[in-house]
């Protein structure tokens, strides 16, 4: 009896390992899995930093509106309201321009190493008007 094919059932070949064609077979798959899933996880990135944006901006706002409450005026420095000039994880940096008379202020939230086309920079004003210079429509309820 023949060792090699003691352990086989009758009528079939013993397999010897993996041809070329199913290594690229998986390849192929694994390359559009890999091709699909990385942008989306990109993308989910870019989303929890802006959430980190729109949160830090919120917060400036309320301490913003707690200087005018004190002063009857806003202020352009973000230190005489106790604001950090960037997000927790240094995401974004956070500006402020005050309007005519400080009696008005739009918050300003800059991407810090990184790049998001589609949102672009995070606005906020002291109307609660919210914006982006981006193209995107979501980029405040996402």
């Amino acid at each position: 009896m023949n060792k090699s094919l003691q352990y086989t059932r009758p009528g079939f070949r013993a397999m010897r390992g993996v041809t070329l064609i199913e290594l690229m077979i998986v390849v192929a798959i694994v390359g559009i899995l890999a091709g699909v899933a990385y942008p989306a996880y990109q993308e989910y990135g870019r989303r929890a930093k802006r959430a980190e944006a729109r949160a830090h901006l919120l917060d400036a706002a309320a301490r913003m509106e707690r200087h005018y409450s004190n002063t009857n005026q806003y202020t352009n420095s973000l230190a005489t309201a106790n604001i950090g000039t960037t997000t927790e994880n240094g995401h974004y940096t956070i500006s402020v321009t005050v309007g005519a008379n400080n009696q008005s202020f739009t918050l300003t939230a800059t991407p810090s190493g990184f790049t998001d086309a589609k949102c672009g920079n995070l606005t906020y004003t002291n109307t609660g008007t919210q914006g982006q210079s981006g193209s995107a429509d979501d980029c405040w309820s996402r």
